[in-house]
């Protein structure tokens, strides 16, 4: 094949092109499956939610964590009886604001589905398609006694 200038290009140039261009969409389109795989897997990290709202319900005494009042702090991993309801355990994550740039990262925590049981008690969702249980040794404050019971969370498995 002759060009404007009367140079002849091989053939061998020609495949080296083409082969280069099927190199570089065979490239891009690993990149792509790859990227798309990794995101999904980001998708979908419910253990890891559950891990962090069943810290934040046993450390935070704005949900169901005992406040000694004596010595002005959060008893970690006691459960304040008086506080064991409905009403605690749904405002325990509405600090999430919407405006916020992390709101649709964190709005995981508000679509969960979540129950407690203490001493036969249900608080929270009871109805689960497919659950996860993890139970919890804690300690139970109730009128001045402290005494040691197992907290049962329920967590609703979505699939990914």
């Amino acid at each position: 094949m002759k060009t404007n200038k009367g140079q002849m290009i091989g053939g061998k140039l020609i495949y080296f092109i083409v082969g280069i261009l099927v190199v570089s969409i065979l490239f891009l389109a690993f990149i792509n499956i790859t990227t798309d795989t990794q995101k999904i897997k980001a998708e979908c990290v419910d253990p890891i939610y559950h891990e962090i709202m069943l810290a934040k319900v046993l450390t935070d005494s704005d949900c169901i964590a005992y406040f000694n009042e004596d010595i002005d702090r959060t008893v970690v991993g006691t459960i304040d009886l008086n506080k064991f309801n409905d009403g605690n355990i749904s405002s325990c994550f509405n600090y999430l604001d919407p405006d916020n740039l992390e709101f649709e990262v964190m709005r995981r925590f508000i679509d969960t589905k979540m129950g407690l049981t203490l001493n036969g008690k249900s608080i929270g969702d009871k109805e689960f398609n497919e659950k996860q249980t993890i139970n919890k040794i804690v300690q139970v404050y109730d009128n001045g006694e402290i005494k040691n019971s197992i907290l049962e969370f329920n967590f609703e498995l979505i699939e990914c």
